[in-house]
């Protein structure tokens, strides 16, 4: 189920399916599992197409499951709602990283930021700092200071051209 869950949401351009989480009883070494439980986040920034994911995904698993001839139920726990980047905002953010020289690279982000809040009362764009390797929410993560100053540096441009602009 899993691997088809990757390849399911692999098959939408900005969908990610990601199973976070893994319960196995009786979590042996040479123990087939008699029950396993785990979590499913599934993300797009379209709100119907992730609609559509899921649906692909829940029938999929009754699929496996009856051929598999065990089993399932699907106990959906939150649905949030995408939100998109302002247009502007994201303006001014690229403007102040081309000021600094800077190719600005733009990202897709199905992140649950606080940004998704901020959304729903102001104009919201969001600055991406690099990570070592790309490894990030991981004890792992880290992000040099030169390039924490340049990011610092982007927000402090960006909040010049948002006063600027009101």
């Amino acid at each position: 189920m899993i691997l088809k869950i990757e390849q399911i949401a692999f098959n939408y351009k900005n969908a990610v399916a990601t199973v976070g989480k893994l319960q196995v009883k009786p979590n042996g070494v040479n123990v087939i599992p008699g029950e396993v439980t785990f979590s499913l986040d599934v993300r797009d920034l379209d709100n119907e197409r992730c609609a559509k994911i899921v649906n692909e995904i829940s029938e999929m698993i009754q699929e496996v499951s009856q051929k598999r001839g065990v089993q399932s139920e699907i106990t959906e726990l939150q649905t949030v709602s995408s939100v998109q980047a302002n247009a502007g905002m994201q303006a001014m953010i690229k403007e102040a990283i081309v000021s600094k020289g800077i190719k600005p690279i733009s990202l897709v982000s199905g992140a649950g930021h606080d940004a998704m809040n901020l959304a729903r009362i102001c104009p919201m764009g969001m600055i991406f700092v690099r990570s070592k390797d790309g490894i990030s929410h991981n004890p792992l993560e880290y992000t040099s200071m030169d390039d924490c100053e340049i990011a610092t540096n982007v927000l402090f441009d960006t909040l010049v051209r948002l006063d600027r602009s009101i």
